[in-house]
């Protein structure tokens, strides 16, 4: 279909929340731990309150209030002990962050929410150690500085959210509906944090719309000449359609009369192929189920049982498949051994360098779970350092010392504003910034301190792309062909239980399906050898067979009702090559909209053609 449901050509831009959100955090934190006691622990009391900020605001206000209580304690020895015990024991000071580095690349398998509160609990630790204060501390001081850190993150979390504790919900319930690559499984987390009977249902409907208009894009080869203006014009109703709606949905509070929501006009109109047909009413079906609950907005909570809020978590949580061939147990062995030579390292350097938290902080950042996703995060580094470098060299050399700081201060702006975006001008920024700062303030030569940043961060990038997987490679034991063959065996399985539908089998389907989540993860390229191309197709397999098993997820959990037929099911399987009769009868009726594959048997053969692809001579598999 020629219109897409978003728009990604467009070169990001920058945006201002990074730098207010630091303004929002450390400010009030430096003034509440200087008035408390804190004295120079003031500052790492203020990292706690971003931190801390950050963990707690990712979600509904309610639960990320309950995240803050359960990570609170463990801010607080982050935050405490490494600077405590580096006073007395350098070497116990390093063995603790290790192990906080180790909990925080283990807490993203708890979920899509625990992702940031793997970022902020790794990083608090190599802030706390290494950032150079204006004086001694005493434990007592760094406890004040932590616990007014954790003050202000509580308080301007419900400053921020007070006035709508769901706004993270809704975002994440719609973001299903128009992002380009929505992610699911973070939305059904969100809503389990906060279940009200209408986001349940615009999520449903969302889900059944995403996989049903993959389907439709896929088969838009197939559209002869004389209905290709008929599909355009069908594909950019459901693209505005979906514009409207997912608005609709991140509003606080819901349209009146629903006349900005109009209803599509049939598809008969534009006199569409069978196929493209019932795909096109499935759609629009879809849309009509979240359309007409983001109009009522049921706000009743929704009271899940315990065996289905286990076996929901279950599937967003995946800590109990870890073992030696899991590659976030090796990411975490690889983090903690890169992080333990950047410690070493950091001790040959003189007490209290201004750089060390440059070189600590880039380690961390680097390393990934996968040698690709690693060298896909040193690439903008080291632009953005060849960048910096240029532009350091020319305010060194032209810009008047007396300017030194204003300079720096603007490179810090420039630098928060384009991180996430562009992450080249954000590393570019930061370099400056360290530069004109430390020559302004500390008195330091500029030159040289331009040469340590350049050293330092080269010797994080090598840690983290080389040293790490050299240390704990990418061990895998089976090659990528049998893993893809586990991968769509479980997801096949998922398919056959997903009409099954008495009390006996539901505790079976879930294990089912956490068994294909735990296998598709496994696609992840580790120590394969990949073309871009190969990289390409085997991530369009791993999100087929996600889309596969999305919607017989939120049907388990109630989310969404069963949208697929018997004769889907059954072509899906054959599709996979895993084919047979399906020994129970679905609990919904045939669709009404025809012949014609289904949305389940169009996405089953998008995956075998992906595998197809993977198993030509000269691929990965």
């Amino acid at each position: 279909m020629t219109t897409p449901v978003q728009t990604t050509g467009a070169a990001p831009k920058g945006s201002p929340q990074l730098l207010v959100l630091l303004i929002m955090a450390l400010a009030p934190a430096m003034v509440l731990g200087t008035l408390t006691g804190a004295g120079p622990a003031a500052l790492i009391g203020a990292f706690v309150a971003l931190f801390g900020l950050l963990i707690c605001a990712t979600g509904p206000l309610w639960s990320d209030l309950r995240s803050m209580a359960l990570f609170a304690p463990l801010l607080v020895v982050a935050a405490v002990a490494p600077r405590a015990l580096a006073e007395v024991s350098r070497p116990a000071a390093i063995a603790v962050i290790v192990v906080l580095v180790v909990v925080a690349a283990l807490l993203p398998l708890r979920g899509p929410r625990f992702r940031t509160a793997g970022l902020g609990v790794g990083m608090l630790p190599l802030m706390a150690y290494s950032i150079p204060l204006t004086g001694a501390v005493t434990l007592t001081q760094l406890v004040i500085g932590a616990l007014a850190g954790l003050v202000v993150a509580v308080v301007l979390r419900l400053l921020m959210g007070i006035g709508d504790p769901g706004k993270a919900t809704r975002t994440a319930v719609a973001a299903v509906l128009d992002d380009s690559e929505p992610d699911v499984t973070a939305a059904l987390d969100s809503w389990l944090a906060d279940p009200r009977r209408w986001t349940m249902d615009v999520l449903g409907g969302a889900v059944r719309y995403r996989l049903a208009r993959r389907s439709l894009d896929a088969l838009a080869g197939t559209v002869p000449a004389a209905g290709r203006a008929a599909f355009d014009r069908a594909g950019t109703d459901l693209t505005e359609r979906v514009g409207r709606l997912s608005e609709a949905v991140r509003a606080k509070e819901p349209a009146t009369g629903g006349a900005d929501v109009p209803s599509a006009s049939s598809s008969d109109e534009y006199a569409l192929p069978q196929a493209l047909s019932r795909l096109v009413e499935e759609c629009r079906a879809a849309l009509d189920t979240a359309e007409a609950a983001t109009r009522g907005r049921d706000d009743t909570r929704v009271e899940l049982s315990d065996e289905v809020t286990r076996g929901a978590r279950a599937q967003i949580a995946l800590g109990a498949g870890v073992g030696f061939r899991s590659i976030q147990l090796r990411h975490a062995a690889r983090t903690a051994v890169g992080v333990l030579l950047a410690l070493l390292l950091s001790t040959r350097l003189d007490a209290g360098d201004p750089l060390v938290p440059t070189l600590l902080l880039t380690t961390f950042g680097i390393l990934q779970t996968s040698w690709t996703a690693t060298l896909a995060k040193a690439r903008p580094r080291i632009t953005g350092l060849v960048v910096g470098v240029v532009l350091a060299v020319g305010i060194v050399f032209l810009v008047p010392e007396g300017v030194l700081l204003p300079v720096a201060l603007v490179s810090l702006v420039v630098a928060l504003w384009y991180l996430t975006a562009r992450p080249v001008i954000g590393y570019a920024g930061l370099l400056c910034m360290s530069v004109g700062l430390n020559s302004s303030l500390r008195d330091l030569d500029p030159a040289a301190t331009l040469v340590e940043y350049v050293v330092l961060s080269l010797i994080a990038v090598l840690i983290g792309v080389v040293l790490g997987f050299a240390v704990i490679p990418g061990v895998r034991g089976r090659p990528l062909s049998e893993r893809v063959s586990d991968a769509v065996a479980a997801t096949a399985a998922v398919l056959s239980t997903s009409v099954e539908g008495n009390s006996s089998d539901r505790e079976r389907g879930l294990e089912v399906q956490r068994t294909a989540v735990l296998t598709r993860r496994q696609l992840v390229p580790d120590d394969d050898d990949l073309t871009d191309a190969q990289a390409a197709e085997l991530d369009a397999l791993g999100a087929g067979l996600r889309d596969l098993t999305a919607l017989t997820l939120l049907g388990r959990v109630g989310v969404a009702g069963r949208v697929v037929d018997r004769r889907d099911v059954d072509g899906a399987l054959a599709a996979l090559g895993h084919g047979g009769p399906v020994d129970h009868e679905p609990e919904v009726s045939p669709s009404p909209t025809g012949a014609g594959p289904g949305v389940l048997t169009v996405l089953a053969e998008q995956v075998a053609a992906r595998r197809a692809a993977l198993d030509r001579p000269g691929g990965a598999a």
